[in-house]
């Protein structure tokens, strides 16, 4: 378990609204189709639940987690897609949280000269295509 002192440093970096402890988000996260992770929860192995969810929202967010996260040995599990297939987003220690990268959905430059586009985890193809439709670019399809 994560003490109180620690999720509060967390809120404190990202906003109170996008740190959770509550058993329902927590066991949302802790989905996963994957056989060894059947396996388990059918043993009723506490350690597919994770003790705590964060969204940042921001690389410096993110920093800040991981110093947090760093300074009370709390492990980090990092969610890209959310697709949950291969139960690497399933915790297999205790203290540990789930760094879900949904909210970085921001496309950051798009540098049309060097044809470089900077954009956080989250961005997906269609938002892509929507910015350099306003640009000399192209992208393939």
């Amino acid at each position: 378990m994560i003490e109180p002192h620690v999720i509060q440093a967390f809120r404190e970096v990202v906003g109170a609204d996008y740190v959770s402890d509550e058993i329902v988000i927590r066991h949302a996260y802790s989905r996963d189709p994957h056989p060894s992770i059947t396996v388990r929860k059918l043993n009723k192995d506490p350690l597919t639940i994770p003790d705590l969810i964060v969204l940042p929202s921001s690389t410096e967010e993110v920093q800040g987690v991981l110093r947090i996260a760093n300074r009370y040995g709390v492990n980090v599990i990092v969610m890209g897609s959310g697709d949950n297939l291969t139960g690497y987003c399933i915790p297999r220690r205790p203290r540990t949280l789930i760094l879900d990268l949904k909210r970085m959905n921001k496309i950051l430059e798009i540098d049309e000269e060097n044809k470089v586009i900077r954009m956080q985890p989250w961005v997906n193809y269609a938002q892509v295509q929507a910015a350099v439709s306003y640009t000399h670019l192209t992208l393939p399809t």
